[in-house]
């Protein structure tokens, strides 16, 4: 897996988090693609034993997501002051003259991304054109 880079400004964040959304369910396919083929060996297995009725019972489960949300706050804020400051240490007496000003927004962004069923000749069409892309 590829190191992730830091985001120098929002814009990049906002790309970034955009941009691994679609990839979730394509890490998911292919965990259980890898899951398919320990099952098919487990399958053998079961069967020279005479546990394949059983092992039928146990198939792996694709994981399919149906919604993702992501939700980001952001506080923006700028604090300007001045001070001034007498102090006589001798005496122990000082003086302090404080001002200072606070500014700031806050912003919320919500991300929804929500899957769109294939109909059923885009799915025949997506895994045939996927099981050429493995051969």
């Amino acid at each position: 897996m590829s190191k992730k880079k830091l985001v120098k400004n929002l814009n990049e964040f906002l790309i970034a988090q955009s941009a691994e959304l679609p990839l979730q369910q394509q890490r998911l396919d292919y965990i259980y693609l890898e899951e398919l083929q320990a099952y098919k060996s487990f399958l053998e297995q079961a069967r020279e034993l005479g546990y394949e009725s059983l092992a039928k019972s146990l198939p792996p489960a694709a994981t399919i997501i149906e919604k993702t949300e992501i939700e980001s706050k952001f506080r923006f804020a700028k604090e300007e002051g001045k001070e001034f400051s007498i102090c006589i240490r001798t005496l122990n007496l000082s003086y302090t003259k404080r001002f200072s000003y606070l500014e700031f927004s806050e912003n919320s962004l919500n991300i929804t991304i929500q899957r769109v069923p294939f109909s059923q000749k885009d799915e025949q069409k997506t895994r045939r054109t996927n099981h050429k892309k493995d051969e």
